[in-house]
């Protein structure tokens, strides 16, 4: 039976994908999409922004950090279900802009969601969990390695507080998939297009071991339905494909996909890392920024949004290995079980399509 959602946040990255598996599955009888930019603001291909002119979804302007564009959001309700991608998502900001814009929206969305009956479905992130060189499990140490992550897991904590909220915390590894235009494996796709353009070899800090681990946007959008209509309150589940993806998983594809040769720095640069991140970041992303910047211009590209900076917080040496593999006990299927050539090559081919990546490289 359909079912009708409010989705917070809803014109990002996951947010479309989320619509767009909604529609096609014909699963909602109604959706409501709030957030603080129009859809035709967000940069995203067309077959995207068509979604929000179907007949069953509305959009109503809100910047959910405001409690007067709470309430504006949960109006025509009641809905069944409430879906949390509405929070900051900028890495290396202060840290009371995470406090106000991912723990207390967060809170101030579920207290909405518990009084009007609504069950609430909090995507948080995988990084709150302490760097493990194994898959680290849902009840594994915390330890968050952003600011970021650090709030998203105050938000958790805050959620098992607030009366009669039925609620659902997802925890995603690094999402990728087309429409990832910020996100760690873009940067990457960008930083390998400037080494191309340099002719010079693409090496990264740390080593080819460093986990990544990696979850395609169509299987976090998929893990959300499934979440809402078969998941108990209070259930928390980590969201990753099995590919255990690595640095050098990722360096290897880029290779072969631009015909580049990939490696990682020596041990001596490393050490520096380790002492001064913040320069050595500086240091990367100035070596990165100009022929990004050149490499467009030949092409004709003149404004988007893809750029191959690295927040120092991901640069570091802190591994993501997420065991994802819970939630497949309770009837879920990852379709996407790694991170491919292929499925990064459909990131590059939207880019270019919308004009936004030098088709020139490739």
């Amino acid at each position: 039976m359909s079912s009708s959602y409010l989705i917070l946040g809803g014109c990002g990255f996951i947010g479309r994908h989320l619509i767009k598996y909604l529609l096609d599955e014909k699963l909602a009888s109604k959706i409501k999409v709030a957030d603080r930019t129009l859809p035709m603001m967000c940069n995203m291909h067309e077959s995207y922004e068509a979604l929000y002119d179907n007949e069953i979804v509305t959009f109503k302007q809100a910047d959910l950090s405001r409690a007067d564009h709470i309430e504006r959001a949960f109006e025509d309700g009641p809905f069944d279900f409430v879906i949390n991608l509405a929070a900051e998502t900028k890495l290396g900001l202060a840290e009371t802009e995470y406090k106000d814009k991912v723990q207390g929206l967060t809170v101030n969305v579920a207290k909405a969601a518990a009084a009007a009956g609504s069950k609430f479905i909090e995507v948080s992130d995988a990084r709150v969990l302490k760097p493990s060189k194994k898959p680290a499990p849902e009840d594994a140490s915390k330890d968050p390695t952003t600011n970021l992550a650090k709030f998203k897991l105050a938000a958790e904590a805050e959620l098992t507080q607030i009366p009669d909220l039925q609620y659902v915390i997802l925890r995603p590894a690094v999402v990728y998939g087309p429409g990832d235009q910020n996100g760690v494996i873009a940067s990457r796709l960008v930083c390998a297009a400037v080494y191309k353009h340099l002719g010079e070899k693409m090496k990264f800090l740390w080593d080819g071991k460093l986990g990544i681990n990696t979850v395609h946007v169509t299987d976090i959008a998929r893990a959300i339905v499934h979440a809402c209509k078969e998941l108990p309150s209070g259930a928390v589940y980590n969201i990753a494909d099995s590919g255990c993806t690595t640095a050098g998983s990722i360096n290897e594809i880029l290779g072969n996909m631009f015909g580049i040769k990939t490696g990682f720095v020596s041990a001596v640069e490393n050490t520096a890392a380790k002492m001064k991140l913040s320069m050595v970041t500086g240091i990367v992303n100035d070596k990165h920024l100009k022929p990004w910047a050149e490499l467009c211009k030949k092409d004709g590209i003149f404004d988007t949004p893809l750029s191959p900076f690295l927040d120092k917080e991901v640069l570091g040496n802190n591994h993501l290995n997420v065991d994802g593999t819970a939630i497949t006990a309770t009837g879920f299927k990852y379709r996407v079980t790694q991170m491919t050539e292929g499925k990064l090559r459909q990131m590059v081919n939207e880019y270019v399509e919308q004009g936004f990546f030098p088709k020139s490289v490739l």
